[in-house]
């Protein structure tokens, strides 16, 4: 392998150990110990950003001319990738465009994710690592026809301070802006290097190292990413991605214990590739679940009819979902209805009807679903405090069905078919997943802002009739014979008196 061009400052990528052993602060109030410690985790991890040791070599890049690593499925390419010192923003799909540069340091002429994401993300997760390398922003810029022939493009690093280690101890996270971060999963041999998975090669740069062959001095690091993958790929042609690698070290100091929180939801995103959609419709990007109004991108009069939840997020207020049972009694009965978190995300001008995902499970109410059929769900919108106003999303039973104002149910964590059709049950001990599809700047979208969708919705069903099944107690369809029964002799009598 060539590598490409260097960087002056490739120590400020790679870090020595670190770990984050400040004693959170003793004798104040729970609140004050657990800020403070989290500020000691922080600090610490910021100072092991920062603080460079002078064992670690000058220079490293992105291998720039096409690999040859063995055994790589028929769907890869290894074109080589450039290292980029600058970003134009219009390169990156248009979600990204103020994300990405946004957590970008420039270092020795590369673009690196910033010291300041980094230390977010482990402080998101109260922990730190051991060995961490931050891999300077790689660009592939390709024939569109050679990418659709071999969408999985294959890059290769140099890896630095990691000898020692095996592949099964790193760590690789691509970063998407803002406190949003995903990661690639460790190729078990070569014929499994996919989109969003990474392997180790060895000094050769020509074998797949296993797991648990050891990492020496001059081995290199994969990445995959399918270009058609709408979050792993941030390019709106070609490839781009930012990340960094690590070993994980101990947790961070640990906060006092304090009660269990009302767990709220998180934001999950099914995966589709837009050819599997119908056309215009595409997965919805930079999902949120906002925890205050203003934050929503809701109208103002919508920014009045949520509130706050005990999971910390937005919901449709009491008084609104009373007013839409209220005002469609045979469609929703109270005992049978689950305000959704207010749902945020963007979609891109081809397919401007967004896809969204929701996990209910965590949601208040949601076991008075079960044992409905998916006929029975409905899921309703609020245009107005007026809950005559609300509309009403149609089931959709496969994908093709997947347009706006359409929502699906299904048990697959992915969002993926079978979905539920009108007769399936909701059943107890399962696990069920909502998928919303809403169009931009349309009647279910309560964002007037151009390729930004944001919505307040329910989800409920019609109350249980009782089902007469022959059983004791005197139905009125069985109660009004006997009655005639009863009257026939006063009729008769009366019939002849007129007579």
């Amino acid at each position: 392998m060539t590598r490409g061009r260097g960087a002056t400052d490739a120590a400020s990528r790679t870090i020595e150990p670190r770990t984050a052993d400040a004693p959170a602060a003793e004798g104040g109030p729970a609140p004050v110990r657990r800020v403070r410690a989290r500020l000691a985790l922080r600090a610490a991890l910021l100072a092991a950003v920062l603080l460079v040791p002078g064992t670690i070599s000058a220079r490293a890049a992105w291998v720039d001319e096409p690999t040859q690593i063995d055994g790589l499925p028929a769907r890869t390419c290894q074109p080589g990738a450039l290292t980029p010192g600058t970003l134009d923003p219009g390169d990156l799909k248009p979600s990204y465009r103020e994300g990405i540069p946004g957590i970008l340091d420039s270092s020795g002429g590369e673009l690196v994710v910033s010291v300041r994401a980094v230390a977010d993300y482990f402080d998101a997760r109260q922990t730190t690592y051991n060995k961490l390398q931050r891999l300077p922003l790689f660009k592939v810029s390709q024939d569109a026809a050679l990418l659709r022939a071999s969408p999985d493009v294959v890059v290769a690093h140099p890896l630095e301070g990691f000898s020692g280690f095996h592949p099964a101890d790193l760590r690789v996270v691509k970063a998407l802006g803002g406190d949003v971060f995903m990661r690639y999963t460790l190729a078990l041999a070569p014929g499994l290097v996919t989109g969003r998975t990474f392997a180790v090669v060895s000094e050769d740069a020509i074998t797949v190292m296993g797991p648990d062959d050891e990492i020496a001095d001059g081995c290199f690091i994969a990445l995959c990413v399918n270009t058609g993958d709408p979050f792993f790929n941030l390019a709106e042609d070609g490839v781009v991605d930012p990340a960094f690698v690590y070993t994980p070290g101990g947790p961070g100091p640990e906060p006092p214990p304090e009660p269990d929180p009302v767990p709220g939801p998180v934001p999950v995103y099914p995966r589709y590739y837009d050819a599997e959609l119908p056309r215009g419709t595409g997965v919805a990007r930079s999902i949120a679940f906002p925890a205050r109004p203003e934050e929503s991108g809701l109208r103002r009069e919508l920014e009045r009819i949520v509130e706050r939840a005990p999971g910390g997020y937005l919901a449709l207020s009491h008084i609104v979902v009373e007013n839409i049972v209220a005002a469609h009694p045979g469609e929703l009965y109270i005992n049978s209805v689950v305000p959704l978190p207010v749902i945020r995300g963007e979609v891109t001008y081809s397919r401007r009807t967004g896809l969204f995902m929701i996990d209910p499970s965590t949601l208040p109410g949601v076991r008075s679903l079960y044992g409905k059929r998916a006929r029975d769900i409905r899921i309703a919108k609020a245009v107005t405090a007026k809950g005559a106003d609300a509309l009403f999303f149609d089931l959709a039973t496969t994908v093709a069905g997947l347009t706006d104002g359409k929502f699906a149910i299904t048990e697959s964590p992915d969002g993926r078919p079978p979905f539920l059709r009108y007769d399936d049950e909701l059943k107890r001990g399962h696990s069920y997943y909502l998928l919303l599809a809403i169009a931009d700047n349309r009647s279910y979208d309560g964002d007037d802002e151009l390729l930004s969708i944001a919505d307040p919705c329910l989800a409920g069903a019609p109350r249980a009739h009782a089902v007469d099944d022959g059983g004791g107690g005197c139905g009125a369809a069985r109660f009004a014979p006997a009655v005639m029964l009863l009257a026939l002799p006063l009729l008769l009598a009366s019939t002849r008196r007129r007579w």
